[in-house]
């Protein structure tokens, strides 16, 4: 319940006389109660109407509470009654925030006709003339104020405040510091004081007088404090202090606010402060939203707007903004690659391209716009001019001053260079560790004594994601007398088993969805993590940008991301002798952690023998050899499919399976496949189904032909646990690399070629000696617990001997070095470990 004033008075409404009423309600109104105070105005004014105290104070209520229009009708009918000075000082002030200067300069010449020395009139005029740029008059007035009173800090705040805004800022700040001499709390005067250094671009100074003026609730303290946060690096800070300011502006301020640069530019900035730090894309939008309300059809705001929208996944928003921006502001080619990309995430490939292309017609060195366009073309199998859109990209990409990147999937499915692919990582890393703010120095591990190393293990994937798939079993495995692990998992909750199982396996599962990048940092640093490992790396929905604030002295990326991050701040990435063989080195930026068998990790403990399905089922033909492939269509590159075009020739009555995918994908690659002589009858393609069903499927397939150069990874291993023979060509990246990795490591080394002659002589000998097929079957079956690729257990100890090692070199402050892995490699134990500490 609200505290009454002081002097309230116990007693019935209906024996308070006026008096007793005035003041009742003057308590409240000075106690800063003014909906209690109004209340006891109206039953006054229904005994009194022309009670002239009354009319004014009723007012003077209305007015704080800027209710203009109202306070003025009262105020009006009190100065009718009697032109007191106080009233004509009220509804000057009335007047004043109404913008009527000249009624208000009348009416306080009036009060000090009235009463000579009547100082807030003088100050008041003081202001009315300095808001008409009169500055002669206005320091006349506030010398005046100060000859009446000179121990009047609202005075000589007046005094600077003409100062201030006739650009007198160093004289004005000394009237400022006379003001606060007098009144030290005056939180208005400590505004104008910092909104002089804020011009001098004392940014330290500055900051600290705004905290302390924040309790004004002031829109321009909040919008001056958020950009002294800004400028000062504290970047997460700024977001607060402006929303603030816009929760409690009315619209003209807003308004008045965004037309300028420095107010655009620290919208922007909050902007994107909330995306990079929260991930608070609803903010931002909103945020967006109050501004274009102000100022309509910016083409920055509209396309900012729809950016919050699209990382909201609200792409329909998206794309009705954008439109509305192309409307405004057809060539602006940012925003139409925006749109396109907004198409994609709606399935609207073809109209993706159709906007890449009109991009591409302004400007033909649009380097998003050519990266997105091809990596669509990949995924519809739309190979018309592919390789000179190819030869852009790269062209565009080594092009001298090019500051912009490609998505990586895009690039490792197009490419196959090691030297370029490391080139353009590190400009995709200079771009993604653009402006981190990091203010802390980078953990060190030297001198820490741990009694386990502790293992932190983050990731946006721990959901039904392959990443999760494949480690499903390794938090559960790890040696818990000698690593503590934790598991950081910042993607959404999907209710998946995989996401409980994690769950159950690690000692830590440490829930970070929705936290900000600076909260991620805080909490990795203060469980002092000795090695943190990122399982999703440069891929979507990943938040690199806390590795750049190197909260463990130790970090590598694994699994997710394959190949170099091309960044300084992972110091290892986890690779096998087949994916980077010897003299590879030089394709990283990190040091390698070479294991001895195989980088990739594979979860044992799903059913080797999934359910049955027949061919009848799955609308093959019962007597044909059936050559497969699963992976997604972006991987399906036109030179793989001409080298399945040929196998197919050679191998008369077989069929290719393929994963269904968008219906521009299936119309393309129908058309390329008629196009080239084989009858539509020969090209199948499995439908969308459970794990289960997807896994029976490897059991009908004779040969799963690999794609090239994005080779299989998850798919592969699925492939090669059911049972299913993989033909794979090997490239020169890593990513060209990995499914000869994995199949090396099954055993089957006579199923790996180099290049695509062998890839298909190899497809037609296997599918005209059906016995060394089956061979290579009953040995993948029979020996699946024994191959390496298989043998989780000695993968997760092959990678603690790696993490002791690291930890070794990290905790004794030497130099970390690249780590080798062999099969018979000694494994270090806790107490030799700590031995060599002292």
């Amino acid at each position: 319940m609200t505290a009454l004033p002081n002097n309230f008075i116990s007693a019935s409404e209906n024996t308070l006389t006026s008096e007793q009423l005035l003041e009742q309600g003057l308590g409240f109104h000075q106690e800063g109660h003014l909906d209690k105070a109004i209340e006891v105005y109206q039953r006054l004014l229904t005994q009194a109407p022309e009670h002239a105290d009354a009319l004014h104070l009723m007012g003077e209520a209305l007015y704080r509470k800027r209710h203009y229009a109202q306070a003025l009708s009262y105020v009006n009918s009190a100065i009718a009654h009697s032109p007191h000075p106080f009233y004509l000082n009220t509804r000057a002030n009335i007047l004043l925030e109404l913008g009527h200067l000249k009624e208000a300069e009348q009416d306080l010449k009036r009060a000090i006709k009235a009463e000579p020395d009547y100082l807030e009139a003088h100050i008041n005029l003081s202001n009315v003339y300095r808001k008409q740029d009169d500055f002669k008059k206005a320091k006349q007035y506030s010398d005046l104020a100060i000859k009446i009173n000179p121990e009047s800090a609202a005075a000589w705040n007046a005094l600077g405040a003409v100062q201030m805004e006739s650009g007198q800022l160093d004289i004005a700040l000394t009237s400022f510091d006379q003001a606060l001499s007098l009144a030290p709390e005056a939180l208005i005067i400590v505004k104008n004081k910092a909104k002089i250094l804020a011009a001098q671009k004392k940014w330290e100074e500055t900051l600290g007088l705004l905290i302390k003026a924040e309790k004004l609730q002031d829109f321009e303290v909040s919008c001056l404090l958020s950009r002294a946060y800004f400028l000062l690096g504290q970047i997460e800070k700024c977001i607060d202090p402006f929303q603030q300011a816009m929760r409690f502006s009315d619209a003209a301020s807003r308004k008045a606010y965004f037309l300028t640069t420095e107010g655009l530019e620290q919208l922007l900035a909050v902007g994107e402060a909330l995306e990079t730090y929260r991930s608070n894309f609803s903010d931002a939008a909103d945020l967006y939203q109050l501004a274009i309300e102000s100022v309509p059809d910016h083409p920055t705001l509209l396309n900012n707007l729809a950016v919050a929208h699209f990382n909201e996944a609200i792409y329909g928003k998206a794309i009705e903004y954008l439109r509305k921006l192309l409307l405004v502001d057809p060539g602006n080619v940012q925003a139409r690659t925006n749109l396109g990309v907004s198409l994609i995430m709606q399935d609207q490939s073809d109209e993706a391209i159709a906007e890449f292309q009109t991009v591409l017609e302004y400007d033909p060195e649009f380097l998003a716009a050519a990266g997105w366009m091809l990596g669509e073309k990949n995924r519809i199998c739309s190979w018309n001019d592919i390789e000179a859109l190819r030869e852009k990209v790269g062209y565009l990409l080594e092009k001298p001053g090019n500051k912009r990147s490609v998505n990586s999937f895009i690039l490792l499915s197009n490419y196959d260079d090691p030297i370029k692919f490391l080139e353009w990582s590190r400009i995709n890393s200079r771009e993604n560790f653009a402006n981190l703010g990091v203010k802390n120095p980078p953990v060190s591990g030297k001198g820490r004594k741990h009694d386990r190393i502790r293992l932190g293990y983050y990731s946006v994937d721990f959901r039904n994601h392959p990443v999760a798939h494949l480690t499903a079993p390794l938090f559960g495995l790890h040696d818990k007398s000698r690593f503590e692990v934790r598991v950081y998992s910042y993607g959404p909750e999907d209710g998946h088993p995989v996401r409980k199982r994690i769950k159950e396996g690690a000692e830590h599962f440490i829930n970070l969805e929705g936290c900000s990048i600076q909260g991620m940092v805080e909490r990795i640093r203060l469980d002092e993590i000795d090695i943190l490992v990122d399982l999703s790396g440069n891929t979507r929905g990943s938040k690199i940008q806390v590795l750049g604030h190197r909260p463990a002295p130790v970090q590598i990326h694994w699994l997710g991301f394959i190949g170099s991050m091309g960044s300084p701040y992972y110091d290892y990435t986890i690779v096998d002798h087949f994916v980077a063989p010897e003299g590879s080195d030089k394709h990283f930026d990190e040091k390698l952690i070479r294991m001895p068998y195989c980088f990739q990790i594979n979860d044992t403990a799903r059913p080797p023998t999934p359910e049955m399905l027949t061919r009848q089922e799955c609308h093959l033909p019962e007597t044909a050899f059936i050559f497969a492939d699963f992976n997604q269509s972006f991987k399906i590159q036109p030179e793989i499919f001409q080298a399945w075009v040929r196998i197919l020739k050679a191998v008369p009555n077989s069929v290719l399976w393929l994963a269904d995918g968008h219906p521009s994908y299936i119309r393309n690659i129908r058309a390329a496949w008629q196009n080239a002589g084989l009858e539509a009858s020969r090209l199948i393609f499995a439908p969308r189904s459970s794990v289960e069903k997807y896994l029976a499927q490897y059991q009908l397939v004779d040969l799963f032909l690999d794609v090239f150069p994005y080779t299989s990874g998850t798919t592969a291993s699925d492939a090669l646990w059911a049972g299913c023979p993989l033909l794979t060509l090997v490239g020169r990246t890593m990513v060209a690399r990995m499914a000869g990795s994995l199949v090396k490591a099954a055993g089957l080394p006579e199923m790996i070629s180099y290049s695509i002659d062998e890839y298909v002589a190899r497809a037609v000998h296997y599918a005209s000696h059906p016995e060394e097929l089956a061979a290579l079957r009953r040995r993948l079956i029979e020996q699946r617990f024994k191959l390496p690729l298989f043998d989780t257990e000695r993968f997760v100890r092959d990678l603690e001997s790696a993490y002791i090692q690291i930890a070794h070199q990290s905790w004794a402050g030497k130099e970390l070095t690249s780590i080798q892995i062999n099969a018979d490699e000694k494994k270090f134990s806790m107490k030799d470990y700590h031995g060599s500490q002292t």
